[in-house]
């Protein structure tokens, strides 16, 4: 069975929009829909369990961030469909017109634990095709130019948590987000940690989503940059070389003096992303999960 993981913070109308986009696609509904509620007070998904079929919502009391609400989500199917297909999808995105039939013939292929799929922005331009990483100078970024369209999977360093599929029966133990990320480079971590264990790590070329980039952190700027910041240096102390670490870390600190006196709320969100990452990684050392 395929399940749909959403993590909704005061983003309603925009999930809605996706669940009518899957709605339409596939009106067989073969599939279930799990929304993890990081708003309590949001009650625009109240009537959500009856105007979508199969759909299940998760509180959880509080914003726990991204990846500790779709470590919710993944134990809650684990433990009743070990064998389940998760699709982690955000809620400012949705599928076009023919998605659907293209994934059933894609999640046959079993050469896969972790897949992404390409992401275009609303305008049709190529937002993500793929996540390359060079450890030694600390470069983790996006694949954005476009490549021809191949029915078959591509091997790739990362995939975005945009739109990312894990395959449970293909690991030996449940798959878990590192719970240190609050928001950004959550993905990224949990794609290198289990490509290190031997899991494929891969990306369908011609399965697309679209996305509408930053509706949803794009309303605070500096939790946002402060958020980013903290998770790659976090990101970088556990899979980057130190070098790598010391210079991206160094180039953080110089930008957010430099322009202190013209943007110091900027500044202030710089160096509070230093901080949290090295809070996050004392916490635990050796670089494993906190559980």
């Amino acid at each position: 069975m395929l399940y749909f993981v959403i993590v909704n913070y005061w983003c309603g109308e925009s999930i809605a929009q996706l669940l009518r986009s899957l709605a339409q696609d596939s009106p067989d509904q073969n599939y279930q829909i799990l929304i993890v509620n990081n708003s309590p007070e949001d009650r625009s998904l109240d009537a959500f369990s009856t105007e979508f079929a199969h759909c299940t919502i998760l509180e959880t009391g509080g914003n726990l961030g991204f990846g500790r609400a779709c470590n919710r989500a993944i134990a809650w199917v684990a433990d009743r469909d070990p064998g389940a297909i998760v699709w982690l999808i955000n809620p400012d995105a949705w599928l076009p017109a023919g998605t659907m039939a293209a994934v059933r013939s894609l999640l046959s292929q079993a050469d896969w634990a972790i897949l992404g799929t390409a992401i275009d922005q609303p305008d049709g331009r190529p937002e993500f095709r793929g996540g390359r990483f060079d450890r030694r100078s600390g470069l983790i970024e996006p694949i954005t130019q476009e490549a021809p369209t191949d029915p078959k999977i591509q091997p790739t360093d990362w995939v975005s948590g945009c739109s990312l599929l894990i395959h449970l029966a293909a690991f030996r133990v449940l798959p878990q987000f590192d719970r240190r990320f609050f928001l950004y480079y959550e993905d990224f971590e949990f794609c290198r940690r289990y490509a290190r264990q031997g899991y494929p790590v891969a990306i369908a070329p011609s399965l697309r989503v679209i996305h509408a980039t930053s509706t949803v952190t794009g309303r605070e700027p500096e939790r946002k940059l402060r958020w980013s910041i903290g998770g790659y240096l976090l990101a970088l102390a556990i899979h980057g070389s130190r070098w790598a670490l010391v210079y991206r870390l160094a180039r953080i600190l110089i930008s957010a003096i430099a322009q202190w006196p013209q943007h110091p709320a900027r500044s202030r969100a710089k160096l509070q992303g230093v901080a949290d990452a090295w809070q996050s990684w004392r916490s635990t050392r050796n670089g494993s999960p906190r559980r």
